[in-house]
């Protein structure tokens, strides 16, 4: 995992939290989390933006992007150990493969507790 502030993790938590209880501001069981604001302070993400031709920019990038994956798939998986529920992710069902999914902008993060298996 990425090394974020406590505010950011606590911040994140508590959006599944919201999404959890049907509660979020975004969309009642759905969260929105811009998964690039906790990324660790490199540049790319902002470079890229700038110069979308900079192929070298574009790669540091987007494995600045796929840290923040991961960071953001450990917090998922930890939440759905703890919370007992089931969680999609941009309407796919959370797994392995948002580790290798490159997102530039946010994630919508879908928080269900009917269909959870207890």
């Amino acid at each position: 995992m990425n090394h974020i502030s406590q505010d950011q993790l606590l911040y994140i938590w508590s959006e599944l939290y919201r999404a959890y209880y049907n509660d979020n501001g975004y969309g009642g069981i759905v969260a929105e989390i811009y998964t690039y604001t906790y990324l660790e302070h490199s540049g790319w993400v902002e470079q890229y933006k700038h110069d979308e031709d900079d192929k070298f920019a574009k790669k540091c990038a987007e494995e600045d992007l796929l840290r923040a994956n991961k960071t953001l798939y450990d917090i998922l998986k930890k939440f759905k150990e703890t919370e007992k529920c089931k969680i999609y992710v941009d309407d796919k069902l959370f797994g392995k493969w948002l580790l290798k999914d490159i997102n530039w902008h946010r994630r919508h993060i879908q928080v269900d507790r009917k269909d959870a298996e207890y």
